[in-house]
């Protein structure tokens, strides 16, 4: 099982261009996030409560736009405002005015 786990992150953590200045674990936590985002939403994953696990987070876009700076996620850990911007954009989204 770690091998294939270790070829998968492997292959998606890949410099995306030459002039790419993550670090290498940088990449690796990224491409695994990659990963777990893509299993959540295509592959079997039980479901809990009824549901397969998905996160909503609701701001309105002045607030991410002007206020926000960071963010801290239930399960742990810290977001920055460039990170949810970007979540926020992401096609799964749905922006509420």
């Amino acid at each position: 099982m770690f091998a294939t786990i270790a070829t998968l992150i492997d292959a998606k953590s890949k410099p995306a261009t030459a002039d790419d200045q993550r670090s290498t674990g940088q990449r690796q936590a990224e491409a695994l996030a990659d990963v777990c985002g893509y299993v959540l939403d295509h592959g079997n994953v039980p479901r809990a409560g009824g549901h397969r696990p998905h996160l909503n987070v609701h701001i309105p876009l002045t607030e991410l736009e002007t206020r926000v700076r960071t963010a801290v996620l239930d399960f742990g850990g810290a977001i920055a405002t460039r990170d949810l911007r970007l979540l926020a954009s992401t096609p799964q989204s749905s922006p509420s005015s």
